[in-house]
């Protein structure tokens, strides 16, 4: 669910404001850390699995 529908948030550098968004194609943030955390659960699996 990569594109962000149109949507309000805060202006930058001000607590009140706000500020339309267009429906944007999301950048994927947190994409490394889960792929790690995969790869790093899979590998563990694997070792006890084989010894």
């Amino acid at each position: 669910m990569p594109w962000v529908e149109r949507h309000r948030r805060r202006a930058p550098n001000s607590w009140f404001r706000t500020t339309t968004v267009r429906r944007h194609y999301r950048k994927p943030a947190g994409l490394p850390i889960v792929a790690i955390a995969v790869a790093a659960v899979v590998v563990l699996l694997l070792l006890i699995v084989l010894f």
